[in-house]
């Protein structure tokens, strides 16, 4: 009789069945081999399932004189459980196994009866691999050490690649190591102002070495100096993360230029951030000291992010082939009354041609008031020099302008 070990619903909740093709019956062993392995789960906490149908039998089935105790439930579990799911796959897999005289086994949370037996490997089919794991394997997470942490700046926020990693899991399944790794990174993103931010839809796309692009959208609100952490999810084999990078656009491919983060090496050209100190301090104003306007330039300098509020947006970066020019303005009313002042009495002669600012100014300060306003300009990336102007008459048609030569301007440390 084939051999059983059997744990009911009112035991430990565990199950298992251990049936031996080669010292059981010649007919039922085969059957009750594969369908003790793939039905007996299903019965695990079936109230119809083993122990009703054993009772059942006791009460309702003739059993032939002497036979055991132990055949009366193979019986019983055999044909009032796992006849009804015989199938034919099923048919074909059991006389395999009686063919070749193998030990099938079927176990849950289970430890390994035959480990030492096999030198700590399971048998399975009747063969074993050395690189086979005994039981499976995992999860198991390794940090990836090639990563270089490094932060950069997207518009008005700083981007760092905080963390990757790689978990590995391994399953025997029937002999055979199946191997399956997700990788994971971590981007922190934080708002670098202490106004309100968001990401909408922008696109920060992991691009794999092989050129392979896994695309991602991002979305989320910030609050002043907000913090928010992201994390990116993939299958790959072992080198997946190797020579990868992030790819970050804004919600329209082509429109800003992209930004590429290297997870193993560093940011190949760092986003450059220029001074115009030549120009800091220099101002205009109008003919009359009683009218008019006076302007004069607190800050300025060539980058390609600004945390200065641009296109209806908060902060904004440079469009592709363009970098910003960013200015602090101290506007002065010299009227005694209060006058408006708007962004289109901020403009930019660029070789001849006129550029607008992106900013979105529309203030009334009273009579003497002083307002320090930042502006924005996308200007060509091959610009050398250019001229500010202002508007320094109510009538907003005198202009005034100061001359800027960027080839004197030096890096920010």
């Amino acid at each position: 009789m084939a051999e059983q070990t059997y744990w009911n619903n009112a035991g430990s909740a565990k199950h298992a069945f251990l049936w031996n093709a080669a010292t059981a019956h010649p007919v039922a062993s085969p059957y009750l081999s594969i369908f003790s392995f793939y039905v007996s789960p299903l019965f695990r906490d079936c109230p119809y399932g083993r122990r009703a149908s054993l009772e059942g039998a006791r009460k309702n089935q003739q059993w032939e004189p002497g036979t055991s105790e132990t055949a009366r439930m193979t019986q019983t579990n055999t044909f009032k459980l796992i006849a009804p799911r015989f199938t034919l796959p099923a048919l074909t897999l059991s006389l395999l196994a009686f063919g070749s005289g193998c030990t099938i086994r079927a176990f849950d949370d289970l430890p390994d009866t035959s480990a030492s037996s096999s030198g700590g490997r399971a048998s399975t089919g009747g063969s074993s691999s050395e690189d086979a794991p005994a039981e499976d394997e995992g999860p198991v997470t390794v940090p990836f050490e090639k990563l270089v942490v490094q932060t950069v700046q997207w518009f008005d926020k700083d981007v760092t690649i905080e963390k990757a990693e790689t978990t590995t899991t391994r399953a025997n399944l029937l002999g055979e190591v199946h191997v399956d790794r997700e990788h994971k990174i971590t981007l922190m993103v934080q708002n670098r102002t202490q106004g309100s931010s968001e990401l909408e839809y922008e696109k920060w796309d992991l691009i794999l070495a092989d050129g392979t692009r896994l695309k991602s959208n991002v979305q989320e609100n910030f609050g002043p100096k907000d913090v928010h952490r992201f994390g990116r999810s993939f299958s790959g084999d072992e080198h997946a993360l190797e020579g990868a990078h992030f790819e970050l656009n804004e919600y329209t491919y082509g429109e800003y230029e992209p930004l590429i983060l290297p997870l193993d090496r560093l940011v190949e050209k760092m986003d450059p951030v220029l001074s115009l100190d030549s120009v800091v301090g220099q101002s205009v104003m109008s003919d009359s000291e009683d009218s008019g306007w006076k302007y004069e330039i607190l800050s300025a300098r060539i980058a390609m992010n600004s945390e200065i509020e641009s296109d209806h947006r908060p902060g904004t970066r440079a469009k592709v082939g363009k970098k910003l020019l960013e200015l602090v303005v101290r506007s002065t009313n010299l009227d005694s009354a209060a006058r408006n002042l708007s962004d289109s009495y901020f403009h930019l002669m660029v070789d001849g041609y006129g550029v607008s600012s992106n900013t979105f100014v529309n203030e009334l300060p009273d009579g003497g008031a002083k307002l320090d306003i930042p502006v924005v300009f996308q200007i060509d990336a091959i610009a050398t020099e250019l001229d500010i102007e202002f508007v320094v008459e109510r009538t907003e048609s005198v202009w005034k302008s100061i001359h800027v030569d960027l080839a004197n301007a030096t890096p920010i440390e």
